[in-house]
């Protein structure tokens, strides 16, 4: 499996992981895969950064940055997802 498929299954995983943090989880709009930042740190473990626009617990939408880590094997298993949302 390649880079490039290992990163589209962490984008996968962690906009499931951030949309689980979100107040109106069916209201997101996330930045495209081919939009967010990729950085691997060595071995299997890929950081994902990118923003997600979703509304708040008053109905308006916002804008908010995410960050997450992950780990995706050469046989493309996905395991030890950490989404981190800022808080604005």
């Amino acid at each position: 499996m390649d880079q490039t498929a290992r990163d589209f299954m962490a984008y996968d995983a962690c906009t499931d992981a951030v949309s689980q943090q979100l107040k109106a989880p069916s209201s997101a709009d996330f930045q495209g895969k081919l939009d967010v930042n990729y950085r691997t740190t060595g071995g299997d473990n890929i950081i994902v950064i990118g923003y997600v626009d979703a509304e708040n617990s008053f109905g308006a939408k916002l804008r908010t940055d995410w960050t997450c880590t992950t780990s995706v094997d050469k046989n493309g298993n996905v395991s030890d997802v950490s989404a981190q949302v800022s808080d604005g």
